[in-house]
């Protein structure tokens, strides 16, 4: 449902000849896919299976932007100013506290999905901000490619048993896995990365650790330990200075 349906629905409409725009390359095409398609979804599936609900926040969304800046450093040369530096030194002393206050077990299974996916993402912001491609059709190549991969899967799924559930319960999976989770939330990314760049982009990651974390504990029940309180209020304060949202300019003499 999160990225089949769009997919197809999008090839349909917009032409399956779209899937492979002209000058973009197959490795760029492939990182783009895999970083933002459905690998990067069953890698956060598998890692929020054995991971709490705040883990994930700060092991993705914080190491998102981290791994986008350092990337964008390394590769492409992009220049690191010092408030994006402290943030950046900021996030990573987050994920080192939390590190050193969670189960090994955990750290072990589901925070290692979450690392893996964080870094796929990182690559696919990079990526798509160096393709040139417009919005539509980045997230036309991310459902349509995720699509093909998922489509052997469907054999096995038990559509008599999903259609027998609840409309209300259907109707609800398909506003938040079609609708928000594989159309709207994704074209927003790439709109913003497009425009503001993939620094600001991270942005959009300071919210998640909070939120996530009082959830977990509101709905799931899951402790909210001092150590992951702080951890989460380090990787917050770092995504905003390494996203350049807060600027330190300075008056000419």
């Amino acid at each position: 449902m999160r990225y089949v349906v769009p997919g197809v629905i999008m090839g349909l409409v917009l032409g399956w000849r779209t899937w492979k725009p002209q000058g973009l390359s197959w490795c760029r095409l492939g990182t783009i896919v895999v970083g933002g398609g459905a690998p990067f979804g069953f890698l956060v599936a598998m890692g929020a299976r054995y991971a709490p609900a705040a883990h994930l926040s700060i092991f993705l969304a914080g190491t998102i932007p981290l791994l986008t800046a350092c990337g964008g450093w390394v590769v492409y040369r992009e220049k690191l100013s010092g408030g994006r530096v402290a943030g950046l030194v900021s996030i990573f002393m987050g994920i080192v506290t939390l590190v050193i206050s969670a189960d090994a077990s955990v750290l072990a299974v589901g925070d290692v999905a979450f690392l893996l996916a964080a870094t796929g993402a990182a690559a696919y912001t990079l990526a798509y901000r160096r393709s040139g491609l417009p919005p539509i059709t980045g997230l036309l190549l991310v459902n349509v490619w995720s699509a093909l991969m998922l489509l052997p899967c469907l054999v096995q799924v038990d559509l008599a048993r999903v259609l027998s559930a609840p409309k209300g319960e259907l109707l609800l999976q398909l506003a938040a896995q079609m609708v928000l989770g594989g159309l709207l939330g994704p074209l927003m990314y790439l709109i913003t990365i497009k425009y503001l760049g993939s620094s600001r982009a991270a942005l959009t990651s300071a919210l998640p650790p909070v939120i996530a974390g009082i959830g977990g504990q509101l709905l799931l029940g899951e402790p909210l330990t001092d150590a992951l309180v702080a951890a989460m209020l380090v990787v917050v304060a770092g995504v905003i200075l390494a996203s350049g949202a807060v600027a330190t300019t300075t008056k000419p003499p």
